[in-house]
C-alpha cells in the first residue's frame, strides 16, 4: 500500500480531504495532516510518504517552497498542490519542480479521486519498471548477450528488434542472434516475447490497469494482438486472467 501526507493550514480542509475519498481503496493510507509546510518536511523526512498533498498557501513554507526543500533533499514522493489560485507563475514553478498535479480549490471529490488514482497508477508502474531492471543478468552469458538482455529489460516498452540492440551493443545483427540463442537457449524474438508476456502478467494480476493499458505498457500497439500473444503463452485470455489472479 502507498503512503501520504496531508498538510493544509485549515483544519477543517485537513478532514475534508481526509474523508473525500476513501483513500484505502486506492490503495494509500494517509500516514500524517500537517498545518504547515516546516511541520510538513519534519514529517516527510521521518515518515518518507510516497504522496504528498499540499495546500500552496501557508505560514512558514509554502507549498512550492516545500516542493523545492523536498526536490533539494531528493526525497523521492509524487506531490500533488493544492491552490485557490490559477496563477501561472506557481503553475509553472510547479511544473518545472516535477509536481505530479495542481488542483484548483474546491476540489470535486470526482476530480481529487481521478488524480490520485493517476498517481496510483505512475507509481505502480514505476515499481513493476524496476522489479524488471532488477532481474538478474547469468554472469557466464556473453559480454553481448549480457547488454542484450539489459537493454531488453530496460527498453521493453518502445519497439525494439534484434537489429536496434544489436546496433545499441556494437556487434552484427547475425552474430547478436548467433551467441543470444547459444547463450539463453532461445531465438532474440522469443526471449522479448517471453519477457514482455511476463511482464505483462505482472501487471494485470495487480488490477489497476485495462487491458490495453497494460499491452502499451509493454510495448504492444495492437490489443488484438497482444491478447493473441498472452493467450498464446498463458492458454488464457488476458481479461480471464484478471479475474483468476
Amino acid at each position: 500500500m502507498w503512503t501520504a501526507v496531508i498538510i493544509d493550514d485549515e483544519p477543517l480542509v485537513r478532514e475534508l480531504l481526509t474523508s473525500y475519498v476513501e483513500w484505502a481503496e486506492l490503495g494509500i493510507q494517509v500516514v500524517d495532516t500537517c498545518e504547515d509546510g516546516l511541520s510538513a518536511l519534519s514529517r516527510i523526512r521521518e515518515l518518507r510518504p510516497d504522496i504528498v498533498l499540499t495546500d500552496i498557501s501557508m505560514p512558514g513554507l509554502d507549498g512550492i517552497e516545500l516542493l523545492e526543500k523536498l526536490r533539494e533533499e531528493e526525497l523521492a514522493c509524487e506531490v500533488i498542490i493544492v491552490s485557490v489560485s490559477s496563477d501561472f507563475a506557481h503553475a509553472q514553478r510547479a511544473v518545472q519542480l516535477g509536481a505530479f498535479d495542481y488542483l484548483l480549490k474546491p476540489i470535486g471529490a470526482d476530480t481529487l479521486r481521478a488524480c490520485l488514482e493517476n498517481c496510483v497508477r505512475k507509481l505502480d508502474k514505476a515499481r513493476h519498471d524496476a522489479r524488471m531492471r532488477a532481474l538478474p543478468v547469468v554472469e557466464h552469458y556473453s559480454s553481448y548477450t549480457q547488454r542484450a538482455l539489459q537493454h531488453i529489460h530496460a527498453h521493453y516498452r518502445e519497439p525494439i528488434q534484434l537489429g536496434s540492440v544489436a546496433e545499441a551493443v556494437g556487434v552484427s545483427r547475425s552474430h547478436l542472434s548467433k551467441v543470444f540463442k547459444e547463450d539463453t537457449g532461445s531465438a532474440f524474438n522469443e526471449y522479448l516475447i517471453a519477457y514482455r508476456m511476463n511482464a505483462a502478467h505482472a501487471l494485470i494480476r495487480e488490477g489497476t490497469y485495462k487491458v490495453y493499458e497494460v499491452a502499451a505498457m509493454v510495448g504492444y500497439t495492437d490489443v488484438v494482438h497482444f491478447s493473441k500473444m498472452f493467450k498464446k503463452m498463458f492458454g488464457i485470455a488476458p481479461k480471464k486472467s484478471s479475474i483468476l489472479s
